[in-house]
Formats: C-alpha cells, sequence, structure tokens
C-alpha cells in the first residue's frame, strides 16, 4: 500500500526499507514512533504530489532534519515527561537496612575459587598461574597496577574469557566456560568498568531486568501478557523499586537512563546487579567517578551486601576504599600475585609500596 504513493518517478522502496525508515522518522523504542512515521510516511506523498520531481530531495531533507536535530524521532519530541530537567545536585543516599528483605539471608554458596588460572592474549600472559578464593560474608579487594589482570579475572569468572589453563570453581564444581547466562543461574552477578545499560529504556525497566531469571512465565504468556506474565511484572516492579529505594535512586525510577549523571549510573547497575540475589558480587571500579561522600555511602552499602551473606570481590583503584572495607586483598602485578592478605598486612608490604601505593 505505501509503495502505491511513490510513483516511478520518485524513487522505490521495498517494504522492509520504509519499515526501517518509518522507525527512523517516528523514533524507536515504542510503539507509537514506528507509527507514527508509517503514518507520516503513508500520507506525505499526498501532500507533496505537487512536488514530485524533488521527491528523492525532500524525503533526504526529512532524514537528515530527523537524523541530526531530532536523532530519537517524533515519538521523543512528544515524550514530555523525559524532557523537563531532572532534579540537580540529589545527594545519592544508599539505604543498606533494606538489604535484608532484598537478599537471601542464609545462602550457603560455599567459596568461588580460581585455581592456577592462566590467560594470554596473543603473546601477552594477563593472567599466569592465579590461585583466589572469594568467600561468603567477606570483601575481598583486587587491586593493581593498569594492565595488572584484575578486569581479566572478573572476565574469566563471568564467562566471558576461556583460560588457558587452571579452572574457575564453584563450591567445587567447575564453572561451565563460555556459558554467561549460567553465571545467573548460579547467583554471581557483575557490573563493569563503563556502565552497561539500556539508555532509551527507563531506570526501574534496566534494574527489572536483573531479576528476569526468576519469571515462571512463558514466552507465549508474555507475549499475549497473560495473568502470570503480568504477575512476574508485578513482583519484578515491586523488588526493583525496593533495589532502587537500597541504593538511593527510587526517585529516578521513571527517567531514561541516558539522562542519569555518570554517578548515578554506577548505583543503578549496583541496583540491577542485586536483584539477581547474588550469592557472589563482582564490582569493577564502582568508585569510578564519585565524589569522596558518594564513595564512602558506597562503601558502607558494600559492606552491608557482603554481610548479608554475599561474597564481594572488589576491583578498584581508590586505594583507601579498599583498605577501609575489604577482609582480605589480593595484589596483582603482571598477572600475578604480588601480595595477598589483610589490609595491615598489604600496607606494610614493601613490594606493594613501591610497585603500587607509592613511597
Amino acid at each position: 500500500m505505501l509503495q502505491s504513493y511513490i510513483t516511478p518517478d520518485a524513487f522505490t522502496f521495498d517494504l522492509s526499507l520504509l519499515f526501517f525508515i518509518a522507525i527512523l522518522i517516528g523514533g524507536r523504542g515504542s510503539v507509537l514512533g514506528p507509527l507514527l512515521g508509517t503514518i507520516l510516511l503513508t500520507f506525505l506523498p499526498e501532500f507533496a504530489a505537487p512536488l514530485v520531481a524533488w521527491s528523492t530531495f525532500l524525503y533526504a531533507v526529512l532524514l537528515l532534519v530527523i537524523v541530526l536535530v531530532v536523532p530519537g524521532g517524533i515519538a521523543e519530541m512528544l515524550d514530555f515527561r523525559n524532557r523537563r530537567p531532572l532534579e540537580s545536585n540529589r545527594a545519592i543516599i544508599p539505604r543498606p537496612d533494606l538489604l535484608p528483605r532484598l537478599l537471601d539471608a542464609n545462602v550457603n554458596a560455599g567459596a568461588l575459587t580460581l585455581e592456577q588460572v592462566a590467560v594470554s592474549f596473543g603473546g601477552v600472559r594477563a593472567i599466569d598461574g592465579l590461585d583466589l578464593a572469594i568467600r561468603p560474608r567477606q570483601v575481598h579487594g583486587l587491586i593493581g597496577p593498569n594492565g595488572s589482570g584484575k578486569t581479566t579475572v572478573l572476565n574469566v569468572i563471568s564467562g566471558y574469557y576461556a583460560p588457558l589453563a587452571g579452572v574457575a570453581k564453584l563450591n567445587g564444581v567447575a564453572l561451565p566456560v563460555h556459558a554467561q547466562h549460567s553465571r545467573a543461574q548460579l547467583r554471581i552477578a557483575r557490573t563493569f568498568q563503563t556502565p552497561r545499560l539500556i539508555g532509551a529504556a527507563s531506570v526501574l525497566h534496566n534494574v527489572m531486568i536483573g531479576g528476569t531469571i526468576d519469571g515462571r512465565g512463558s514466552f507465549a504468556e508474555s507475549l499475549l501478557s497473560l495473568p502470570r506474565h503480568r504477575r512476574d511484572e508485578a513482583a519484578l516492579h515491586e523488588q526493583a523499586m525496593l533495589a532502587l529505594t537500597t541504593v538511593g535512586l527510587e526517585q529516578l525510577a521513571p527517567a531514561r537512563v541516558d539522562r542519569l549523571p555518570h554517578s548515578a549510573l554506577r548505583f543503578v547497575e549496583i541496583a540491577r546487579a542485586l536483584m539477581l540475589r547474588p550469592a557472589f558480587l563482582l564490582l569493577d571500579e564502582p568508585a569510578a567517578g564519585l565524589s569522596a561522600e558518594e564513595i564512602r555511602r558506597l562503601g558502607a552499602l558494600i559492606v552491608a551486601v557482603a554481610r548479608q551473606g554475599a561474597g564481594v570481590l572488589l576491583v578498584e583503584h581508590h586505594a583507601d576504599l579498599i583498605f577501609d572495607i575489604c577482609d582480605h586483598i589480593t595484589v596483582l602485578n603482571l598477572g600475578r600475585i604480588l601480595a595477598a592478605g589483610t589490609p595491615t598486612e598489604i600496607r606494610s608490604h614493601r613490594e606493594v609500596v613501591n610497585a603500587y601505593l607509592g613511597g
């Protein structure tokens, strides 16, 4: 039907291309966007009939204006709620006292261990024979210079990298290689150096994603919005609001993630990870970009998560945070353990002071 409005003198589209242009003009991420784009593409040729010789140029100009001026499409222009300014200078104040309602207090997952793990990238040995143990109810700090292999350790545990040698185990059972989805079933959650969130979705929906593993509705039930799916959604909504309140972001629940400051994104990721009710929580530089007061509040939240029963592996460059909250610290250098022990032992370790802390 849409093709009938485009004359041979204009340029011809197949339906798939028209559908793509409709989404581009209307805006993706909603039903309203493609609908508006389709209506515009249907009736625009009617009004532009006297200018048929210029149709190619007019369509090109329309697409260029949309891409440059309104990249979110017409639907974004009409989304007045998300165009309102966010409250500025709003403090993020977590409430660790809510964690018992969010996490399982009696988690008994044993220990998460790496045994003689080695990882190489070409001729570079990123991890070289690493032994590591993360235990429940403890915050385990992992520090070292840039390039020492800290994030690689998290990627091995998360299933993104397969070790060249050695094995990662949970309670004595080897974790499957290259099976990131299995980590959720095992209640292993993580955050990333650069927050990985869906910018066009709301804060609430981003956090709800972290708990979808517990849904009972089938794909068909979700597609048709049947009662069991609606019950799942209601439960996810309630838990996600609890997680956001726990990290101090409940007031930003309806806001689009791509409108949030960097500090808030860090706490959104933590809220999403907490939705998994993790037995082990892997944090990759969560304090990066935070103010001193936000770092202090983050530290209190991390400690509370560990005391609730989870094992926490914390990769961080803020030495004060590491030494203030960690029960055990491992220092890496060139993929090998330079030192391991309590914060007091690490602070007085001569090689650590010379190579990493300075002094």
